[in-house]
């Protein structure tokens, strides 16, 4: 025979329970351990608010699994005003923690609630969105850097990274990479208003401390 009982909500508690199986005549012990189902907590660590109208949001999260079995293939979602608009998946076994950075491109100028999901709990901030501003303004980003670059000696360096000007006017503007607090390389650039460019460069064994 085969007895069985609910756990959780109305149910068993989790942790070490005693249980005891009796009959007429006889009784039995035994322990067992219920354990803390899955639970995916979340919080916003950081955002990259300002962020200029038309632009990618970053919202960097920490989502950590507070229970003990493990969940698969949750999705965390980040929503704008209530709008989804990125998500991913992840599989997190008990106790596991990860840091995950969502992005979205923005639109709406203003103030905008953004709200990252779980399917568990959520986590809520206000960002802000702002209009181009009508001179060049200069971002960088999608910097590519071999991870052993500077750690051979006799070798060039090859530096990639995507130059955006932001701001509705062109402009120019010196790309300068700078190694142990020198300026070893420069490269002019001239954008026009919501312009980007990769900008490469090797700088020389020569060059290097």
């Amino acid at each position: 025979m085969t007895l069985t009982a609910p756990t959780g909500a109305g149910g068993i508690d989790a942790g070490t329970q005693q249980l005891r199986v009796n009959t007429d005549n006889d009784a039995q012990e035994a322990s067992t351990t219920i354990r803390e189902p899955a639970n995916i907590a979340v919080q916003i660590d950081d955002t990259n608010s300002p962020v200029i109208e038309g632009n990618r949001l970053q919202v960097d999260t920490i989502v950590e699994n507070t229970g003990d079995g493990t969940a698969t293939d949750r999705e965390v979602a980040l929503e704008v005003n209530d709008d989804e608009a990125t998500s991913r998946q992840l599989t997190l076994d008990g106790g596991e923690r990860a840091e995950i950075t969502l992005e979205a491109t923005v639109s709406t100028v203003g103030d905008q609630t953004i709200t990252v999901t779980t399917g568990d709990e959520i986590a809520q901030r206000t960002v802000t969105i702002i209009e181009p501003p009508d001179e060049p303004l200069f971002r960088m980003s999608n910097l590519s850097v071999p991870d052993s670059a500077f750690r051979t000696e006799g070798q060039s360096v090859a530096v990639d990274a995507d130059v955006t000007n932001i701001g509705n006017g062109e402009g120019s503007q010196t790309v300068s990479i700078i190694i142990g607090g020198t300026t070893r390389s420069t490269s002019d650039v001239t954008l026009d208003g919501n312009e980007t460019q990769t900008v490469s460069t090797t700088v020389p064994p020569t060059a290097l401390p």
